[in-house]
């Protein structure tokens, strides 16, 4: 039903049913800017850390998700795990809160929730839900029956339920393994194309016409006629690495996709299960203090962390991609299981993700400043439309 007709000018028609809104005639950047989930997987809110670029609505990237000063560091991934999780244990205690672990099964979330069970004492570990689901516990079947299931101080829920609210926040603090994709070196499905050549290594000066064409062969894949957005967004890249004045260190193709996410993606995959369990549940966004604690709370969400990634940023991924990728992460999880196997075999996919997302009826374009979802509801589309047509017609 639409409950407000915003307003009707220069044939620009906005409308907004609740949150929804459905734009017309709509700008070039504005239809390019739509095209970027299709071409960076796996966010629907672009912000950028670094450089000149705004996003259609002007929401930007708060304080709490700067990045830190581009500086090289000498701690181990080893030390920056234990320290997190001792850090967050003392938090949990001090504002007796649990901790909600949500477990994927995947290398990140491993290494997350290995990082609190070595570091926890038995009465300590009764402030731990280890959140999962069937799909989280089939990817490392191993590691539950052995860690998880038999240890009777932790809580073990199902993830499928979970639902995220201002009063659930007020008692929990949820931790996950995002943004480990940009801590321990880009999804290798990427650059696939340069991996399988072994070109992934070589500057993305020399390939640029091939990944600007890759990009555009995705938003052909998925129907859109405005492909140029794939050069429109590889400009946008490109030039923000230029303006951090990080463009001779950050040099390779596989470095570029480091970028990507790192400026790009940061702020969002930080507050991913947030956003997605609040547009379900809440219909006045996240408030600021919420907002700066989550931050606060995202494991990966530190200046040391993001240090450590950028001054191993040339070891991070070698030739053979799927034998480097996460091999750092994967080896605190050796030091931790012994399974030598999960090591040699565990290789970077997919995971499913732990919250209510499936049950979304609405495709997400973005968040406003105040942390408000855009979307767009396909069922009130049509009902728009009819609309549309019809005072058109009458004009």
């Amino acid at each position: 039903m639409i409950t407000n007709l915003n307003r009707i000018k220069n044939n620009n028609i906005i409308f907004i049913n609740q949150r929804l809104h459905l734009f017309d005639n709509i700008s070039n950047d504005f239809k390019n800017f739509l095209c970027v989930r299709d071409m960076v997987p796996g966010v629907h809110d672009i912000r950028a850390r670094i450089g000149t670029f705004n996003n259609p609505w002007g929401a930007t990237v708060k304080p709490w998700y700067a990045p830190p000063p581009f500086e090289f560091i000498n701690d181990t991934l080893s030390d920056l795990f234990d320290a997190r999780a001792i850090e967050l244990i003392n938090v949990a205690k001090q504002k007796n809160k649990q901790l909600v672990i949500n477990w994927s099964g995947g290398i990140d979330s491993t290494s997350v929730l290995i990082s609190f069970l070595k570091n926890t004492t038995p009465a300590d570990q009764k402030l731990i839900t280890v959140c999962c689901n069937t799909t989280s516990i089939k990817e490392y079947l191993n590691f539950y029956l052995k860690f998880i299931s038999p240890n009777n101080n932790i809580q073990i829920k199902t993830s499928n339920t979970l639902v995220v609210s201002k009063e659930y926040l007020d008692k929990n603090i949820i931790i996950h393994g995002d943004p480990g994709d940009c801590i321990f070196g880009p999804s290798q499905f990427a650059y696939r194309y340069f991996s399988d050549n072994k070109q992934h290594l070589e500057s993305w000066k020399k390939h640029s016409k091939k990944i600007i064409e890759l990009l555009e062969n995705s938003l052909k894949i998925k129907g859109h006629k405005n492909i140029d957005a794939g050069k429109w967004w590889f400009n946008i890249v490109t030039r923000t690495l230029e303006e951090s004045g990080q463009s001779d260190y950050i040099s390779s193709v596989s470095d570029l996709w480091w970028w990507t996410y790192y400026n790009f993606k940061w702020s969002f995959s930080c507050q991913r299960l947030l956003f997605f369990g609040l547009s379900n549940t809440d219909n006045i966004g996240l408030p600021i203090e919420y907002q700066q604690e989550s931050a606060d709370y995202t494991y990966f969400n530190t200046k040391k962390f993001q240090q450590w990634s950028y001054s191993n940023l040339k070891k991070l991924i070698g030739i053979t991609v799927s034998k480097s990728i996460k091999a750092e992460a994967k080896k605190y999880i050796y030091e931790f299981t012994k399974d030598y196997e999960y090591v040699q075999t565990k290789v970077k996919t997919a995971s499913a993700f732990p919250t209510i997302l499936k049950k979304m009826r609405t495709s997400i374009y973005g968040y406003d400043e105040n942390y408000l979802p855009i979307y767009h509801d396909w069922r009130a589309t049509a009902i728009l439309q009819s609309i549309v047509k019809k005072w058109r017609e009458k004009r």
